[in-house]
């Protein structure tokens, strides 16, 4: 993985962060304790809230080890999401994705950035009805200001905080001595549920979206023309322009790709918004290309990206889409957010992170993550059950 803080002295080859090592950090036992004893039978809620802002796709799969130990410890509960709509009335990324999964039974959504004190008292009287007594608090940043504001809105509620943020083990993601590199957010979310249990992020079942047969059909019959042919997904587009690399520079890795795999079809990925820049760069690609910016939803795009080889594209929702379906990636990064911490889980993705900004990044180095990855990974078609 390469590491480019702007500086070129201060340029390093760290290894993946996948294989680090932490120092083991105590959990408060308090917490551990007395969640222990509320788990008894007798004491389990009979619903609990999940609050979790999900405004990206991203913000949604790294948390899902988390909700599936949720489910786990609390399954005879109804688990309620309390999540933020970016736009009034309009469904967010984290309602559509975990719609089906089971892991949630209804959804209650405000407005992010909600001020009104009427609109505050309403929500407040839904959750007083719904008789909550326990909630799950799964921060979506490190703004402890935010997480203050939000804590005491529930307790103002009359809802008690389950493995609390404020706790000093785990109130920063943790920064690795040796490789500068900070630990994932899936890593840390998971440290923050510690007294739930242990989560190893390592088994695919905590990765689960749980795609129903009609999800696989769907993408099976829009990668039908491909026949047998293995295929590489790619984003081209980004959640800002910080993580946008160019059109120009997809160019040249599109046309150094084709001799580098050439027995592979190409299939686009993305928003409506990443549409007509994918059908300007597919013409560059002179072998089978598929375009699905746009065109289905994040579910169905979950289970067409779960059928290719590899991924490559910018630091994403599709990127973790991708990796949650064990899906390896080379992913490029800029200066949005520090080493590691939303790098992709898992062994195996080849990452080129510049904190200079992305457009920092030369399509050749991009070109030699590729090399790399394709140096030390085999291509069969990917074999997903039906």
């Amino acid at each position: 993985m390469k590491v480019r803080s702007g500086n070129p002295a201060d340029d390093a080859d760290a290894s993946q962060i996948s294989g680090l090592e932490w120092d083991p950090l105590p959990t408060t036992q308090l917490y551990a304790q007395g969640i222990e004893k509320m788990l008894n039978h007798k004491q389990a809620p009979s619903n609990i809230l999940i609050f979790r802002r999900g405004r990206k796709i991203g913000d949604t799969i790294v948390a899902l080890p988390c909700l599936h130990r949720i489910a786990e410890s609390f399954p005879q509960a109804r688990r309620i999401l309390l999540t933020t709509r970016a736009v009034p009335g309009e469904i967010g990324p984290i309602e559509l994705i975990l719609n089906g999964t089971g892991l949630i039974h209804d959804v209650i959504a405000y407005e992010a950035y909600l001020r009104n004190p009427l609109r505050l008292i309403e929500l407040r009287r839904r959750l007083i009805a719904e008789n909550f007594r326990f909630a799950l608090y799964l921060p979506a940043n490190l703004i402890h200001l935010q997480w203050l504001r939000d804590i005491a809105f529930l307790r103002f509620c009359g809802i008690k905080l389950l493995c609390s943020p404020l706790r000093k083990d785990v109130m920063w993601n943790r920064l690795h001595p040796r490789t500068g590199f900070y630990e994932r957010e899936s890593e840390w979310l998971a440290r923050l549920l510690a007294p739930l249990g242990p989560l190893d992020l390592t088994d695919a079942g905590l990765w689960d979206l749980r795609l129903t047969r009609q999800e696989k059909s769907t993408a099976s019959n829009f990668l039908s023309p491909l026949g047998d042919t293995p295929f590489i997904a790619i984003h081209v587009g980004g959640a800002g322009q910080a993580q946008r690399w160019g059109d120009e520079n997809w160019a040249v890795v599109l046309r150094e790709l084709q001799t580098l795999l050439p027995g592979f079809a190409l299939v686009f990925v993305g928003s409506v918004d990443d549409a007509r820049h994918s059908d300007e760069l597919s013409k560059i690609w002179n072998r089978p290309v598929l375009n699905a910016c746009g065109k289905f939803t994040l579910r169905e795009s979950a289970a067409i990206l779960e059928r290719a080889s590899m991924f490559l594209g910018h630091d994403s929702g599709p990127m973790h889409l991708a990796a949650s379906r064990g899906v390896h990636c080379v992913a490029l990064f800029g200066s949005h957010d520090p080493p590691g911490h939303w790098h992709p889980y898992g062994e195996g993705h080849e990452i080129v992170h510049n904190m200079g900004g992305i457009e920092k990044i030369s399509p050749e180095e991009a070109i030699h993550a590729v090399h790399r990855f394709v140096a030390s990974h085999q291509y069969p078609r990917r074999v997903v059950t039906p």
